[in-house]
C-alpha cells in the first residue's frame, strides 16, 4: 500500500453506511450519480478510518 494514495469517498443517499472510495487518479464510475450518491470526503490512505479497506477500493 502506497502512502500517497488519495481517495474520494461517496455515500449512498438512502444507505449512508454504504460507501464507495475512488482513487483521485481514476475516473468516477458511472453508477456514482448525484441522485443516489453524495460526495463525503477526500482521504489519504495513511490517514484512513480503521474500517477502510484500500485493497477493496483498488
Amino acid at each position: 500500500m502506497r502512502s500517497d494514495e488519495v481517495y474520494n469517498v461517496f455515500l449512498r443517499r438512502n444507505q449512508p453506511l454504504l460507501r464507495c472510495a475512488v482513487r483521485v487518479d481514476h475516473p468516477v464510475p458511472v453508477f456514482i450519480n448525484a441522485q443516489t450518491w453524495e460526495f463525503a470526503q477526500t482521504i489519504r490512505v495513511d490517514a484512513v478510518p480503521a474500517d477502510f479497506a484500500p485493497r477493496a477500493a483498488r
